[in-house]
């Protein structure tokens, strides 16, 4: 243990050589009576020279006006498109939203304590709980959540939805259904039957990790995302498209992923002219 006339040394020696325009005598007289006196610890102020003051007062002015401009850069009304690159976009409630490429989310205006985004393409949400109403339009129905997890995908033939945790209403103009965690509901059109299944987490949302897994996947189907994901028009003869097919594959460069097909099925998809 450090012997307690030595720390009143050091402080003495330090004190002793400060500025002149600080009163040593009177800070080290309130420090010894501090240390010294048993009744009751004594409260220790800690004493800063003034450039030191405006310093920090420089840094919190600063700090403060950067972060009102980026409160104030935030749009009031989202409108974002993907191209070739998923684009991870944080919400103003802190809610985040993953847009897979070719995306796009818009909000639209409505009534107080609800927030309402249009989706075309497929999106990952992961939405905070909050005392509002939170909304995401498809052409084809209406996903309604308070908090939760889930992946909505539009591309393919209607709406699929798939949630991870929380609750979520789905419905259209002849349903309404409550989708509990594990399952997937999907539709077709507007006013076609809602159907839901078990869906497997890992293939759902494979796309977030720049991947597809395969597990006795048609052929046609794996097609269809490679299409929408690269946008591009694939070569598929009628008797491939029938067939399945199970591995995994990367969603790399367009050119290195076909060859990923082509060496899990043995053939090769060429690419359409326009």
């Amino acid at each position: 243990m450090t012997n307690p006339d030595s720390i009143l040394s050091d402080y003495r020696q330090t004190w002793a050589s400060a500025p002149l325009s600080v009163d040593s005598a009177a800070i080290w007289n309130s420090i010894s009576v501090g240390i010294t006196q048993e009744p009751a610890p004594a409260k220790v102020h800690v004493l800063f020279p003034s450039w030191m003051r405006y310093a920090a007062a420089a840094v919190v002015f600063i700090g403060g006006m950067l972060l009102m401009a980026r409160y104030l850069s935030l749009p009031q009304n989202l409108d974002i498109s993907t191209g070739d690159q998923q684009i991870a976009y944080t919400l103003q409630d802190g809610s985040v939203v993953t847009l897979r490429q070719h995306s796009s989310l818009r909000q639209i205006p409505t009534a107080e304590g609800v927030e309402r985004y249009e989706l075309s393409g497929e999106a990952w949400f992961d939405v905070v709980p909050a005392e509002r109403t939170f909304e995401v339009v498809t052409a084809d129905g209406l996903i309604r959540v308070l908090g939760t997890t889930f992946n909505v995908r539009t591309w393919d033939e209607g709406t699929i939805v798939y949630l991870e945790s929380g609750s979520v209403g789905f419905s259209n103009d002849i349903g309404d259904i409550r989708l509990e965690p594990g399952f997937e509901a999907s539709m077709t059109t507007s006013d076609s039957p809602i159907r839901v299944v078990p869906a497997e987490p890992a293939r759902s949302i494979a796309w977030t990790r720049n991947e597809l897994i395969l597990d006795e996947t048609p052929l046609s189907e794996v097609v269809r995302e490679l299409e929408h994901h690269y946008q591009i028009k694939l070569d598929l003869p009628d008797e491939l498209a029938v067939q399945s097919v199970s591995g995994r594959l990367l969603l790399l460069e367009r050119d290195r992923t076909l060859d990923q097909l082509r060496m899990i099925t043995g053939h090769a998809f060429p690419i359409q002219s326009p």
